[in-house]
């Protein structure tokens, strides 16, 4: 999530999956080298389950065509949250005075590897009645959440002491 426009009275942050289009490209990389060492040292045959691997994840990087953009804007005294994901666009609206806080929640990371679970986060609205309302649609990890809830904050804080004024 990264931000597109900061000013006093308008925030505007854009979310596009772009940590998962590299993952996509690296993982279709790594299956069409594979696949051709497969095909040069051993046959054709073998090397059919990463090429088919590889031409999926090229596929699903193609029809990959997410963004959502949420807007806090303080001379509509609205928050818009618009998602395009493959050219299909869904918009809902909060009151900003409906708005108490931005929060980063934390996921409860699964443990069935036996390893130490490293937890994931995400930045969330807090409103007024205490409901939580989502600014991503899943949880990642890193600092990328806290620097959201931060801005968003700070935003809301100075859309709070100027409507007092």
């Amino acid at each position: 999530m990264q931000i597109i426009e900061e000013s006093a009275t308008r925030l505007v942050l854009e979310d596009t999956h772009r940590d998962k289009r590299v993952a996509l490209v690296i993982a279709s990389v790594i299956a069409m080298v594979v696949a051709v060492y497969l095909a040069i040292e051993l046959d054709f045959t073998v090397a059919s389950l990463p090429f088919v691997l590889g031409l999926v994840a090229l596929v699903a990087l193609w029809r990959m065509d997410y963004k959502a953009t949420l807007e806090f804007d303080r001379s509509r005294g609205k928050f818009t949250h618009t998602v395009t994901d493959r050219g299909k666009a869904s918009e809902s609206t909060l009151e900003l005075n409906d708005i108490a806080k931005a929060e980063v929640s934390e996921s409860d990371p699964d443990n069935s590897s036996g390893d130490t679970p490293s937890p994931n986060y995400r930045p969330d609205l807090i409103l007024a009645d205490g409901t939580r309302y989502a600014l991503r649609d899943f949880h990642s990890a890193g600092t990328q959440s806290e620097e959201v809830v931060t801005r968003v904050n700070r935003f809301l804080a100075a859309a709070k002491e100027r409507s007092r004024n």
